[in-house]
């Protein structure tokens, strides 16, 4: 009985339904902050377009969860260590949270697609795809 009233209660609560990597991101960021979050805290009541959290409703949604950021276009060479972790907007939508660096060339990340787990890919690779 309780995974049925599980399921209607998401299926009316239109952001289950969508696929939003910025707003997994800020998620993750919180985490990391030790920042108690959830989606409906972060995005109830702003203009979401297509149910998703945009670039430019970033900043509010952080600012909810007492996150400070703004949004800024730079190189991964130019992200200072004390900058991580760093949300990357990527290619496609896509959002990643940089944790920092093993080497030179091994980025390590929290993809939005891998709920939660790290993962290490080159520097390369990485910015193909930022």
């Amino acid at each position: 009985m309780e995974s049925e009233v599980s399921r209607v209660q998401l299926i009316h609560d239109p952001r289950a339904l969508h696929d939003d990597p910025l707003l997994d991101g800020l998620l993750a960021l919180c985490t990391l902050h030790q920042k108690p979050a959830s989606a409906a805290m972060l995005t109830t009541g702003l203009p979401l377009p297509k149910q998703r959290l945009s670039v430019e409703l970033l900043p509010r949604a952080a600012a909810r969860a007492g996150l400070q950021g703004r949004v800024l276009q730079r190189k991964l060479e130019q992200i200072p260590a004390i900058a991580m972790p760093a949300l990357l907007l990527l290619k496609d939508g896509r959002s990643a949270v940089l944790l920092g660096w093993h080497g030179e060339d091994q980025a390590r990340l929290l993809l939005s697609e891998s709920d939660g787990g790290e993962v290490c890919v080159s520097r390369e690779l990485l910015a193909d795809d930022y």
